[in-house]
C-alpha cells in the first residue's frame, strides 16, 4: 500500500477574494475516491478544498489553486502568462525581494505557465526557476519538481502541486524543503511578461519533509470486461517491442483502443500482439492508416462510421479525422468501441481547437448512426488521445446523447495507480508538464463502472513490478500511459 503521509497543514488565506481569483467550483463528472491522508486529488476539481485555502502541503508536496476572474485560458498554451511566486522559507531577507501592500516577500522560486517567448509572442509549457537576492533566476528542471496542473484545457479553476523533496543550488533549504512556513502569490503577467495582476499573498505551514515512496499497489485484475485507451507513440512497438508487450500482458485488455499506430495493416498489428503478448489467443484487429485501431481478443466485427472528412478551406484537401469503430463480442456482452485521436496542439479558440470540435461532432454523428444499425450493444465506448489543451467542449461534444435517453456518456476519471493524480501524459524533456489528455468514456445506462485506473510504471515500488513482471521505465517507452476501465453490465 501507499504509505500515507502524516497530516497535512493550511492556513486561511484572503487569496480567493483578491482580483485574480475567485470562488466556486463545479464537477461535471463522477469522481474517484480520494486516497487517505492525501489533502488533494489532483483532477482539475476543487470542491475538495478547505474554504478559503489557496495552499496546502502535505510532507512530500505543495499543492495549489488558482482562478483568474473573468478570464478561462489553456495554462501551458496562452499569450498571457501564469506564475506563482514563491517565497520559499517565508524570510523577506532571501530572494529577490517584492513589496506588495500586504506585506514584503523573499521571492526564491518562480513557477510560470506559457513563458513568453517574445513580446506578443505565445509562450508554451511551464518554466521553474530559483531566484537570487540580486533577482538572478536560473533554471531548474521541471521533471525534477514532479510538476503538475490540471486540467490541461482552458478552465475556471486550475489546482496543482509541486514536490517539496526537490533539489536546486542556492536555494533556501528552510520551509518548503524542510520544514516551517512558505509564501507565495500568483501573478497574471501580459503578453510582454510584465505583472498585470496579483493575488493576495497567501501563507502555508509545512510539515516535516518526507520522500514519497514509491507504491507498493498490485496490478489490479481484470474484472467485467476490460477496455484500455493506448497512445503508442509513432509505431513505437515495432521499434521497441519489449516494455509495450510487458504492458499489455500485465493490464490483460479485452480490447485495447490505440492510436498512432501509423500506416500499418489491421494483419501486421495483429501479428505483433500474437508474437509478443499472447500466441495462445486468437487476436483480432480492425485499423485505419491514419494510426488508429481495435484490438481484441474476441471476436470483433467492424462498425463503419462513415465518412469522416473535415470540408477544406480554399485550395486544400478534405481533412479526414483519426477514428476507427467496431463491436467485440466479448463474454461480458458487446462492446460497441470506437478509438479516436484528436488533433493535437493549439490553444483555446485557435485553429486546432476549433478542428477537434468539428471532428467531435463528425465522430459522435457517425457512431450515432451506426448504432441505429446495429443491435444494441451492452456496453459503448469510446476511447483515445483527445489532446485537451485549449478547451473541454470537444470531450463533451463527442459523448453527447450517446447514452439511453440522449444521455451523455460518462466520462471515466481513474488515478494513476499508486498516484493521487490523474495525468496521461509525461515527457521529462519536454516544455510541458504533464497533463490529462487521454479519456474513456462509456454507457452508465447499462454499464458499471468496477475498476479504472492509468499505470505509471515509475510510481510503483520494485516488489509491485517484480509480481506484474514490469520494469520502472516501461511507461517511458511511450509520452501517452495506458489508460485502463473495467466495465460490467448492470
Amino acid at each position: 500500500m501507499m504509505r500515507l503521509p502524516r497530516p497535512w497543514s493550511f492556513v486561511l488565506s484572503a487569496a480567493l477574494a483578491a482580483p485574480l481569483l475567485l470562488t466556486g467550483c463545479a464537477s461535471t463528472s463522477e469522481r474517484a475516491d480520494r486516497p487517505e491522508g492525501v489533502p488533494v486529488l489532483l483532477d482539475g476539481v476543487i470542491e475538495e478544498w478547505p474554504d478559503g485555502a489557496a495552499a496546502i502541503a502535505d510532507p512530500s508536496y505543495l499543492y495549489f489553486r488558482m482562478s483568474v476572474r473573468g478570464e478561462q485560458f489553456a495554462p501551458q498554451a496562452s499569450d498571457r502568462s501564469l506564475a506563482l511566486w514563491l517565497d520559499v522559507d517565508d524570510d523577506a531577507a532571501t530572494g529577490a525581494a517584492v513589496d506588495r501592500p500586504e506585506g514584503s516577500l523573499g521571492v526564491d522560486l518562480k513557477v510560470t505557465w506559457s513563458p513568453p517567448i517574445i513580446a506578443g509572442g505565445k509562450g508554451r509549457g511551464v518554466a521553474v526557476e530559483a531566484v537570487s537576492a540580486e533577482g538572478k533566476a536560473t533554471a531548474i528542471n521541471r521533471a525534477s519538481t514532479d510538476l503538475s496542473i490540471m486540467p490541461t484545457y482552458a478552465s475556471r479553476w486550475y489546482e496543482g502541486r509541486l514536490s517539496r523533496t526537490f533539489t536546486a543550488p542556492g536555494l533556501p533549504t528552510q520551509g518548503l524543503l524542510s520544514s516551517g512556513s512558505v509564501r507565495g502569490v500568483f501573478v497574471l503577467n501580459d503578453a510582454d511578461g510584465k505583472s498585470a495582476r496579483w493575488s493576495d499573498p497567501f501563507t502555508v505551514i509545512v510539515p516535516e519533509v518526507e520522500a514519497r515512496t514509491p507504491s507498493d499497489n498490485a496490478i489490479p485484475a481484470p474484472r467485467g470486461v476490460r477496455v484500455m485507451s493506448f497512445n503508442v507513440l509513432k509505431n513505437s512497438p515495432e521499434k521497441n517491442p519489449e516494455p509495450f508487450a510487458r504492458v499489455l500482458r500485465a493490464l490483460r485488455p479485452d480490447v485495447a483502443l490505440i492510436a498512432e499506430w501509423d500506416n500499418t495493416p489491421a494483419e501486421r498489428i495483429r501479428d505483433w500482439f500474437v508474437t509478443n503478448v499472447d500466441a495462445s489467443v486468437d487476436w483480432q484487429c480492425v485499423a485505419d492508416p491514419r494510426g488508429v485501431a481495435i484490438v481484441s481478443r474476441h471476436p470483433l466485427n467492424p462498425l463503419p462510421l462513415g465518412t469522416l472528412a473535415l470540408r477544406p478551406g480554399e485550395n486544400e484537401r478534405p481533412m479526414t479525422v483519426r477514428a476507427i469503430g467496431a463491436v467485440a463480442f466479448t463474454p461480458a456482452g458487446s462492446v460497441a468501441a470506437v478509438a479516436v485521436h484528436l488533433k493535437c496542439c493549439g490553444s483555446a479558440g485557435g485553429p486546432e481547437d476549433r478542428r477537434r470540435i468539428e471532428e467531435s461532432r463528425l465522430i459522435n454523428a457517425g457512431l450515432r448512426s451506426a448504432l441505429g444499425t446495429i443491435k444494441p450493444p451492452t456496453f459503448i465506448v469510446i476511447g483515445g488521445d483527445m489532446n485537451l489543451v485549449g478547451s473541454r467542449p470537444p470531450l463533451d461534444l463527442l459523448r453527447a446523447g450517446l447514452d439511453a435517453n440522449e444521455q451523455d456518456l460518462s466520462v471515466a476519471d481513474p488515478l494513476v495507480l499508486g498516484d493521487a493524480a490523474m495525468y496521461t501524459w509525461t515527457d521529462p524533456a519536454s516544455e510541458f508538464g504533464p497533463g490529462r489528455l487521454d479519456y474513456l468514456l462509456y454507457n452508465a445506462s447499462r454499464s458499471r463502472m468496477l475498476d479504472a485506473f492509468v499505470l505509471d510504471t515509475s510510481r510503483l515500488s520494485a516488489d509491485s513490478l517484480d509480481r506484474a513482471g514490469l520494469k520502472p521505465e516501461d511507461s517511458a517507452a511511450s509520452d501517452h500511459l495506458p489508460v485502463v476501465l473495467d466495465l460490467e453490465a448492470r
